[in-house]
């Protein structure tokens, strides 16, 4: 479940590069819009959700591209609804251990040759 959740998966259907596969890659992230897109205890914990917030950044040209404004509005709400969720987890954890506390993951964004490490923090940045 964690894997079909993360969305990493989306990247084999950027790299077919065509106009089905966009088709295809936008019916399934609304689909789990519509299923998943409010808090739900398996498919939002936090480091399934940092995982898809990057899957989902690092393919938006594949779903955007050629999307409809109705789509990209809901893909951009749900997008900063989990950004904030990340957010607010690192800051109810970071209370409950007396400030000392972080919430990180080993996450990075490739594209093409070039990998680079991304925090929940640049996120956050990010999206607002």
């Amino acid at each position: 479940a964690d894997t079909l959740h993360g969305f990493g998966w989306l990247r084999h259907l950027r790299a077919t590069d065509t106009q089905f596969a966009r088709a295809t890659a936008r019916a399934l992230v609304d689909d789990w819009i519509r299923r998943h897109g409010r808090y739900n205890a398996t498919s939002w914990r936090p480091e399934v959700t940092a995982k898809r917030v990057l899957s989902f950044l690092a393919q938006s040209p594949l779903l955007l591209e050629g999307a409809d404004i109705v789509f990209y509005r809901r893909f951009t709400r749900v997008l900063i609804r989990q950004v904030n969720f990340l957010s607010a987890a690192g800051a109810a954890v970071n209370a409950i251990r007396g400030g000392n506390a972080q919430v990180s993951f080993n996450a990075q964004v490739q594209s093409g040759q070039q990998i680079l490490p991304l925090k929940v923090d640049q996120l956050v940045n990010f999206v607002r």
